[in-house]
Formats: structure tokens, sequence, C-alpha cells
């Protein structure tokens, strides 16, 4: 904290945006809101709108990916076995993005549950937890808030533009 010429105190460093005030006590809650929307919709299309195989093509096609189908001729798009293959890394990573993350963020939901179930639902079971995350406000420096960049990025003539 630095002295002012008239004596008040003022921090170093000021946090995030205006909505969390600098100290992340205040909670934006339209984030949350957008994310829940997004999720249900997502859900709504999953289980109501989805086009629906025929059970026997679904479980033929799972076993091709699967490798339980013998070669019986029909050759399966080798772009869609590369993405089917890697879905099962995607919860490793967000498992080493999301776990030095809430560590740091004290207070709020744990992210293992979600990690866990990740491993079966997807990104499906993330969003909810990032729709009731609330994470911390990056530290900005006061000397940081007149350089160029940000300077440039927060002026009315960028917003009109």
């Amino acid at each position: 904290m630095e002295k002012d010429v008239d004596g008040s105190t003022k921090e170093n460093e000021l946090g995030g945006g205006s909505n969390n005030g600098g100290n992340g006590d205040q909670w934006d809650w339209t984030t949350s809101f957008v994310l829940f929307g997004l999720w249900s919709g997502l859900m709504y299309y999953v289980f109501f709108l989805a086009p629906n195989q025929i059970p026997l093509t679904d479980m033929y096609f799972l076993k091709k990916l699967l490798n339980l189908k013998g070669d019986d001729g029909f050759q399966m798009n080798e772009v869609l076995v590369g993405l089917w293959y890697i879905m099962g890394l995607w919860p490793l990573v967000y498992s080493m993005l999301l776990l030095p993350t809430a560590r740091s963020s004290k207070g709020s939901i744990p992210v293992w549950p979600f990690l866990v179930l990740s491993c079966f639902g997807g990104a499906y079971v993330l969003i909810p937890y990032f729709a009731l995350w609330k994470p911390p406000p990056p530290p900005v420096e006061e000397t940081e808030l007149q350089r160029l960049p940000l300077n440039l990025l927060e002026s009315k003539l960028t917003a009109g533009g």
C-alpha cells in the first residue's frame, strides 16, 4: 500500500474488471447464467433433437471404433477414428489445467468430481463446473493500466469501432 499526498492509502494492485471490485467478493452471475443456458440448450439438443440412428447401426459403429468388429469390408473414415481416439486425452488435458487453478481458488466448489465424471461425460460435465466456479481476479498493477494495449482496448473509440 502506498500513501497519497493527502495521507490516504491506495493499493498497488487492482483486480479484474469493474464487476469484481478488486478483491473478488462480488460475483458476476451473468456469466453463470449464460453458461447454464448454454448447457441446458446442449442437453435439450442431446436428449430430444439429436438425430436418432437405429440402435443396431449405433452398436455396429461403436464396435468398429473399438476394434471389436472384424474386417467385414466396411472401412470407417480415418478422421473419425482419429478423433475418437484423441477424445480420451481431453480429460487428461483438462485435469492438468484445472487442478492447479482449483487449488489456488480457495472456498469454491471442488473440481475433482467434475474431472472424474468428465472421463465419462466429457465437456457436458465440465460446463456446470465452469458456471459455478468463481476464479480469483488476476492482479493488475497500476502502471500496467496506462500502457498502450490496455489503453487502446479500453478506449471509447475501440468500443465504438
